[in-house]
């Protein structure tokens, strides 16, 4: 029963950083979508330029949460937040795509699909391109920032540079 517990303690302190990370990644993606449908859908800006600025600042937000909160490591912050906003670029280049085949170079093919699904759901194809996305994308910086970002820095490695 001891060791079942002590099992049970070692899941929970080695996924408590992960679910922190997806929590927090709720607050970023919540900034993201509401930033990003309101420069496209309001303001009319170009969806790729809507693309940078939202994720750039859930990206923010989400460097803070986790720098402050959940990875607590706030040593060489500016350096983190270079590493941290790289792999967020990583995502945007991923979102970009994301958003050039499913909503542009196939954009008819893809709405036909989704308007023999559902009219409501074609109407809504950018949306449900970008939200696709953002699941891929934050699964991939997960594992990517736990890496290069938050990981412990001594004097005998670089926070860039992995061992």
């Amino acid at each position: 029963m001891t060791a079942m517990f002590a099992r049970l303690q070692e899941v929970f302190a080695k996924s408590r950083s992960f679910v922190a990370y997806v929590l927090i990644g709720f607050t970023g993606l919540t900034i993201d979508v509401c930033v990003f449908i309101l420069l496209v859908r309001v303001l009319h800006v170009n969806q790729y330029f809507a693309n940078f600025i939202s994720m750039s600042a859930g990206i923010i937000n989400n460097f803070l949460l986790n720098a402050f909160f959940n990875f607590k490591k706030t040593d060489k912050l500016l350096r983190r937040f270079a590493t941290f906003y790289t792999v967020g670029l990583v995502g945007m280049a991923v979102g970009d795509a994301f958003l050039w085949v499913f909503n542009g170079a196939f954009r008819e093919f893809f709405g036909i699909i989704l308007l023999s699904i559902s009219p409501i759901i074609a109407k809504y194809q950018l949306e449900l391109v970008k939200g696709v996305s953002i699941i891929f994308i934050a699964i991939m910086q997960y594992f990517l920032n736990k890496r290069f970002s938050f990981r412990e820095i001594t004097p005998n490695n670089s926070l860039l540079v992995s061992n």
